[in-house]
């Protein structure tokens, strides 16, 4: 019955949010200057009116159409969400395949060489911003080295730098989520007496503390990727991809409010989907959580 109650609390938390972001939305034309002149559906209707149509076309997925193409909103956002999608995948592997492993030596060997590398290295990338990054690396891998190509997403290759600009800001991010997690993990006194009873030191670390520091990571991963979702319309824009990111700078250039409210809805949708997947997962492998 525990885990039954904790999945409707968050399944109940997950749908008033949505409706509460689908709500938000729905009133963003109206609080811009000259809002509603492009794109709203039925804007003389009664306000009450054009909110029970746009709740019904929310949940059809209908989401209007672009009145400067004509096309359905919901078609431009599939057709721009594999390639956004595909770099924050790879952009998320990029950040685990450097915090996990840095952020557990600088937790196991703290005060050396290696932990103030990572310390380092946490700081200058989170002191920059996700499109001075992304100009960096076209500034020394494409301008000065040639080694990637400028722009384009013809070929992997033109993947490659987008992708590190993602992966490299989160994983200064959960570097140092799994260094303070396995630091206090192994101050624990369960690790210190396991220890003090024999149980081999690199046992008791990998097996049990690694186990149990890697919880709140997997917590946390949730939001990282809803970020990464986030952080790729600036990347894209800087590397020219056709993504998400681009149609939406698009369509708020051009005041394109359908697809501007229709993009919103669609990230929002993954945040909170991606949020409470992360909860479900940290309570089914955390069982402490359960009780809470």
């Amino acid at each position: 019955m525990g885990t039954f109650h904790l999945l409707a609390r968050k399944a109940g938390r997950l749908i008033l949010l949505i409706f509460v972001v689908v709500t938000l939305v729905f009133f963003v034309p109206y609080i811009i200057p000259e809002g509603p002149a492009r794109g709203v559906r039925n804007s003389d209707a009664p306000a009450f009116v054009r909110y029970g149509q746009w709740m019904l076309g929310v949940l059809r997925f209908d989401l209007g159409r672009s009145p400067l193409s004509g096309e359905k909103v919901s078609t431009l956002i599939l057709r721009s969400f594999p390639l956004t999608l595909g770099l924050s995948l790879l952009g998320m592997g990029v950040a685990c395949l450097i915090a996990l492993p840095l952020g557990i030596l600088s937790a196991l060997r703290r005060r050396s060489l290696w932990d103030y590398a990572g310390i380092i290295f946490s700081w200058t990338v989170m002191a920059l911003p996700g499109f001075l990054l992304g100009l960096l690396l076209l500034l020394v891998f494409a301008a000065l080295l040639e080694i990637f190509p400028f722009f384009g997403d013809d070929a992997p290759l033109h993947f490659v730098l987008p992708v590190l600009a993602l992966g490299l800001g989160h994983a200064a991010v959960l570097l140092r989520v799994v260094r303070a997690s396995m630091i206090e993990e192994l101050g624990r006194q369960y690790i210190t007496m396991a220890v003090s009873k024999g149980l081999p030191d690199k046992m008791t670390r990998c097996r049990h503390a690694l186990r149990n520091a890697l919880l709140p990571v997997i917590g946390s991963l949730g939001m990282q990727f809803g970020s990464l979702l986030g952080g790729s319309l600036i990347v894209e824009q800087v590397f020219s991809l056709s993504g998400l990111g681009r149609l939406v700078l698009s369509a708020v250039h051009q005041r394109d409010f359908p697809v501007i409210q229709g993009c919103l809805i669609f990230f929002a949708l993954m945040f909170c989907c991606l949020d409470f997947l992360a909860g479900i997962l940290y309570a089914h492998i955390g069982p402490r959580t359960r009780v809470r």
